[in-house]
This record gives C-alpha cells, sequence and structure tokens, in this order.
C-alpha cells in the first residue's frame, strides 16, 4: 500500500471517528441540556402544567430532557419552585439536573426536598454540583 492509499485510510477513519463524536455530544449533551431550558422557559411562561402528583409530562420535543420524559415539580415552604429532570435511575435512587426557575437566594445548596412520586413522593437529594443560580447535578440519597 502506497504511502497516500495510508494517509486516505487515516483521514477517513479520523473523520468517522470525530463525526460519531459529535453526533454523541450532540445528543446526549446538548439536545437534553437545551431541551431543560425550553422546559423551564415554558413553565415560566405558564405553558407547562403539573398533573396531580406534581408531575409535568413533558411534550415530545422535550421528552429528552429527562430518562423518562417526565419532569417533577416541588414549590417548597419559601415558595421556591423546583423542577427535578431524571436522567439516570436504578430502583429508588437516581440522579439528574434540579431546576429552580427563579434564581434560588435561599441558601440551600447541599440537600433539597423534591418530588419525585416513583421513588415515594418527598426525597432528599444531595447538590453534587451548583451549575449556575439556577441549575443543580443532584443525586438521591441511598435508601
Amino acid at each position: 500500500m502506497n504511502r497516500i492509499a495510508k494517509i486516505v485510510i487515516v483521514l477517513l477513519i479520523c473523520g468517522t471517528a470525530s463525526a460519531v463524536l459529535v453526533s454523541a455530544v450532540d445528543r446526549y449533551a446538548l439536545k437534553p441540556n437545551l431541551a431543560r431550558e425550553d422546559v423551564l422557559t415554558a413553565y415560566k411562561a405558564g405553558q407547562l402544567k403539573a398533573d396531580s402528583t406534581n408531575t409535568i409530562v413533558l411534550p415530545d420535543k422535550w421528552a429528552i430532557a429527562s430518562e423518562d420524559g417526565k419532569a417533577y415539580l416541588r414549590i417548597d415552604d419559601q415558595n421556591i419552585s423546583w423542577i427535578l429532570f431524571v436522567t439516570k435511575h436504578n430502583g429508588k435512587t437516581f440522579s439528574g439536573y434540579l431546576a429552580c426557575p427563579t434564581a434560588n437566594k435561599s441558601g440551600n445548596h447541599g440537600m433539597v426536598d423534591v418530588n419525585y412520586p416513583p421513588a415515594g413522593g418527598l426525597v432528599t437529594v444531595k447538590v453534587s454540583r451548583m451549575l449556575s443560580p439556577w441549575y443543580y447535578e443532584v443525586a438521591s440519597k441511598k435508601p
């Protein structure tokens, strides 16, 4: 095999790997994050409503925002709304993102009680990382 053929093969392999990587980043990171932003905007505008269990069934275009196509709403004692997007679950333990439609000024950044009916209703989650005053990466405590 001559040198040009080897270079073409390497470029094809690298180009394909790059395309696969870009597609994965788009599907598993960018699109879900954009969908969560859209859900938050629609909730603040009154376009999304929760049912009797405080579950918001997401429209198809935003279902990618969570693993189960749902968001879980809780309004706490200080009238702060929390919207949970579960991205991974294993039985009653889960992880995901917690959004606060208005910047959380409560100072409660360690543990937050959220609504998650599949795990029995009110569940305490630990904030793993504060992404912004509106978004947190969270995980449930082990049962």
